[in-house]
């Protein structure tokens, strides 16, 4: 049974049949080619796990071959192993891989070499078609949670609303023969529906996150902080610093504004001096940046910092300070789906919330 299929691309009849010799077995189909068209059109039909193409052809030459390719959608997928004569150079070679080419071998080939590199592509191309098979089950699996969670809403709403309308109901009928003690229960069951309520919308919020994803671009970070913090309504003590030559950063405009929108929103909701103040700041931490929301406010326990980026947790009881506990987990969710982390760090005198951002975009 055939498992593998590997496409060589040479104008040589005798490359071509040494080639094929040593790579054909029981579980191996080897096709092949004279030129670039008929290789292409080949390469169409069979969709192979590794092309071996010759970097000298009679139609085109291979590196502009490997370059057509990886703006096919159907091709650009397929490892290309390019092969050249005696004579060709470092630049011939660099040249060819930066084409797209996944290696580069000098004639006359050793026998083992060109074995071994081809099943490094081969297993390559395996992991690649592995990976896109989970993203598109994680893919359907995250659209089946979201619509549970939209179903569940919906059933749930209904019956809150109803006891809602209930005790509107029972206080407009029955207020002036109603006790204290009951108008205290009543005015409690209000407050729950309301908190239920808040909760259902919540979990809405929370599987929406990061499901519509817009395109990623450049962004003046710097730029987009300091419009968001233009459009909070602060108190007359309160300030929010943007530190100077934030980067530039590629990410999703909108799940980015969310990020710093839910980090200064919160800042701004719980800070608990009469001078409040909070700074949005950046470093460069190697391979990534790392920004962060830092204030003066009431701070974290120690024990609760990896908590409260839980959906639902939260450092106050609710019966203290109304918040759902969804802020903190909606960024973490956004920030982990760009290649990002966030955590948070007590400080003596407030807190501090980091995320990162990879300088190269995650996948």
């Amino acid at each position: 049974m055939t498992t593998r299929s590997y496409l060589i691309i040479d104008d040589s009849l005798t490359a071509r049949m040494k080639l094929r010799n040593l790579l054909a077995s029981d579980d191996v189909q080897v096709d092949m080619a004279d030129s670039a068209r008929a290789g292409t059109e080949r390469a169409r039909q069979l969709r192979p796990d590794v092309a071996l193409v010759d970097v000298v052809l009679p139609d085109a030459d291979g590196v502009g071959l490997c370059k057509s390719w990886q703006e096919h959608p159907d091709l650009c997928s397929i490892p290309v192993l390019l092969m050249s004569g005696e004579r060709s150079g470092r630049n011939d070679r660099l040249a060819g891989l930066r084409s797209g080419a996944m290696g580069y071998l000098v004639k006359p080939f050793d026998d083992q070499e060109v074995l071994a590199m081809v099943e490094t592509l081969y297993r390559l191309r395996a992991a690649v078609k592995v990976q896109k098979v989970l993203n598109e089950e994680l893919s359907r699996r995250n659209a089946e949670l979201r619509d549970f969670a939209h179903v569940v809403a919906h059933d749930l709403k209904a019956p809150v609303r109803a006891i809602a309308s209930l005790v509107d109901c029972i206080e407009l009928d029955h207020g002036g023969d109603l006790g204290g003690a009951l108008r205290g229960q009543l005015s409690v069951l209000r407050g729950r529906a309301s908190r239920l309520h808040e909760l259902i919308a919540g979990i809405l919020r929370y599987s929406e996150a990061g499901a519509s994803r817009g395109q990623r671009e450049v962004i003046d970070s710097g730029a987009l902080a300091r419009q968001l913090v233009g459009s909070f309504e602060l108190p007359t003590q309160m300030q929010i610093e943007v530190a100077p030559e934030l980067p530039y950063v590629v990410f999703d405009r909108e799940e980015l504004r969310d990020i710093l929108a839910q980090l200064v929103g919160n800042a701004v909701r719980f800070m608990d001096k009469p001078t409040g103040r909070i700074r949005i700041s950046c470093e460069d931490a190697g391979d990534a940046w790392r920004f962060c929301v830092s204030d003066n406010g009431p701070g974290i326990p120690e024990h609760l910092c990896e908590r409260v980026f839980q959906i639902f947790q939260t450092v106050a009881p609710r019966d203290e300070r109304e918040c759902t506990g969804v802020g903190l987990a909606i960024v973490k969710k956004l920030v982990a789906q760009n290649g990002g982390s966030a955590w948070a760090v007590p400080e003596r005198d407030g807190s501090r919330f980091l995320f990162t951002v990879p300088k190269e975009p995650a996948g």
